[in-house]
C-alpha cells in the first residue's frame, strides 16, 4: 500500500473515533439534562444527654428534608438553595440574632443548635424537672409536573408553655426553581376571596346573617385576607391558614381547596394542567 493511501486510512480513522467520542459525550449529557428531577430523602435526629435517665424532660430533634437529585442544573441548584434556607429559618424561632446564612447542612446545624439551646435551658431551670423540649420537621413534595413543583413543610415545636405549636409552610416553584408568587399564580385575588369566604363559612358552619369576625376570626367585618401559603397541587390550588392567623388556637388551621375546575380564568393559563 503507497505512503499516502496509509496516511489517508489513519487520518480517516482518527476522525471517525473523534466523532463518535463527541457523539457519545452529547448523548450522555443530554440524557443528563433530560432526567427526570426526583428528591432523595434524608434524616436527622438528636436527643439531649439526659434522655436516657429522663425520657419525659428531655430535648428531641426528628428532621425528615429531601434533597433534589438529577434534572436541569438550574432548578436543582435553586430548590436546593430554597429548602435550605427555609430549615436554617427555624433557628430564628429561639434566636433573632442566628446566622442563616450557612451554605450546607442545614438539617445539621437547626438540630445541633435546637439540643445545645435545650441543654443551656435545662442547666439554668430552678425546678426539679425541665419541660421537655421538642422539634419535628417533615419536608416532602406533593406535586410536581414539568412547569410546577409545590413542597410541603410540616412542623411541630415545643419550647416551653401551655402547648405546642404546628405550623405548615407551601411553597410551589417553577421550571427554574423559583418561588411562584401569588400575583405571579392569579388573575384576581378579590374573586379568589370571595370564593375562599363561600368556602370558610360552609367550614365553620356561619350563616349569611353573620359577619366572618362575629364567627369568631380575627379579621374585620367579611374582609377576609388570603393565606400566607397558598400552592398548587394535581388537584387544584390549597390555602392553608395556620392556627392564629385568622383565628384561634382551639379553632385549629383551616385549609380549603378549590378545584381547577372551580378557579377558571382566576389561575393564570400557564399554571393550569
Amino acid at each position: 500500500m503507497k505512503k499516502e493511501n496509509i496516511l489517508a486510512l489513519a487520518f480517516a480513522l482518527m476522525s471517525l473515533t473523534a466523532c463518535n467520542t463527541n457523539e457519545r459525550q452529547t448523548t450522555e449529557a443530554t440524557q443528563q439534562t433530560q432526567e427526570q428531577l426526583t428528591f432523595r430523602n434524608k434524616n436527622i435526629s438528636r436527643q439531649s444527654a439526659n434522655c436516657a435517665q429522663r425520657p419525659d424532660a428531655c430535648g428531641s430533634v426528628s428532621i425528615a428534608y429531601i434533597v433534589a437529585t438529577g434534572g436541569p442544573e438550574e432548578l436543582r441548584n435553586n430548590l436546593n438553595s430554597t429548602l435550605q434556607k427555609h430549615l436554617l429559618a427555624l433557628l430564628l424561632d429561639n434566636n433573632p440574632d442566628a446566622d442563616t446564612t450557612a451554605r450546607s447542612n442545614a438539617a445539621e446545624i437547626v438540630a445541633t443548635t435546637f439540643i445545645e439551646q435545650y441543654e443551656t435551658y435545662a442547666k439554668e431551670e430552678t425546678s426539679e424537672i425541665p419541660r421537655p423540649w421538642d422539634l419535628k420537621v417533615e419536608v416532602k413534595p406533593i406535586y410536581q409536573t414539568q412547569k410546577v413543583i409545590t413542597i410541603r413543610t410540616d412542623t411541630y415545636s415545643y419550647t416551653g408553655g401551655a402547648h405546642g405549636l404546628s405550623v405548615v409552610s407551601l411553597r410551589s416553584f417553577d421550571q427554574t426553581g423559583q418561588q411562584i408568587s401569588r400575583q405571579q399564580m392569579l388573575t384576581d385575588t378579590t374573586q379568589l376571596k370571595k370564593l375562599a369566604e363561600q368556602e370558610i363559612r360552609k367550614l365553620r358552619e356561619i350563616p349569611a346573617t353573620q359577619t366572618l369576625q362575629e364567627g369568631g376570626f380575627f379579621i374585620e367585618g367579611n374582609d377576609l385576607p388570603l393565606p400566607q401559603n397558598a400552592a398548587l397541587t394535581d388537584k387544584g390550588l390549597l390555602l392553608y391558614y395556620n392556627p392564629y392567623e385568622i383565628a384561634s388556637y382551639a379553632d385549629g388551621p383551616t385549609e380549603m381547596l378549590f378545584t381547577y375546575q372551580q378557579l377558571g380564568e382566576i389561575l393564570k393559563p400557564a399554571y393550569r394542567p
